[in-house]
């Protein structure tokens, strides 16, 4: 059961007792890589993929069906496992900055919050990526790119990029989201 009014005490109780859940989360994950050689797993990662863009370059023009399917077939299975991947790195990159001090600037027409709630926390950890979206567009030579294009550049997944691009959208109205045919197309506002 909640208390409705739990006192500083309890409060740092219960933050303890979940900074202490956390941290064994993740040991036990940091351990499980570590023992699964997840690092070291890397390197004939990175041979094949030096030999498959290789191959892909020599047979660019040959026009072999298979050998395109396969390509098609590993780009999508590359795309996915980034999938999986990136909500654990995007996390874990925030943790990285726990330990810092978070300051929150107000306006002094209101009070201080007795707790942080998610549009806050929200705005403090999303602010870089709106930024770094703005840049990408800018980048561009017309101050526009494809959805397919920009989420590439950024090498996040689908459901990161809505959310960022659908805040930045709201929150500062710098972007415009259009239909060309059937490409989704992004420009920035100045």
């Amino acid at each position: 059961m909640i208390k409705e009014n739990p006192t500083t005490e309890e409060i740092l109780k219960n933050v303890m007792h979940s900074t202490e859940n956390a941290l064994m989360a993740l040991s036990q994950l940091e351990q499980n890589l570590i023992r699964g050689r997840f690092k070291e797993g890397a390197a004939p990662y990175a041979t094949m993929c030096k030999t498959l863009v290789g191959q892909r370059i020599w047979t660019c023009d040959k026009q072999d069906e298979k050998i395109n399917k396969n390509f098609k077939k590993i780009s999508n299975t590359a795309r996915n496992i980034i999938d999986i991947f990136t909500p654990y790195v995007e996390n874990l990159k925030k943790l990285t900055m726990i330990d810092k001090e978070i300051v929150f600037e107000q306006d002094q027409t209101h009070e201080v919050a007795d707790a942080i709630d998610d549009e806050v926390a929200n705005d403090v950890l999303l602010v870089q990526d709106e930024e770094k979206v703005i840049s990408a567009i800018k980048s561009s030579p017309k101050k526009q790119i494809s959805y397919t294009k920009l989420r590439s550049m950024l090498g996040w997944n689908r459901k990161k990029l809505d959310g960022v691009l659908n805040r930045t959208l709201q929150k500062t109205g710098a972007i415009t989201i259009t239909m060309s045919g059937s490409r989704k197309m992004i420009t920035f506002v100045p």
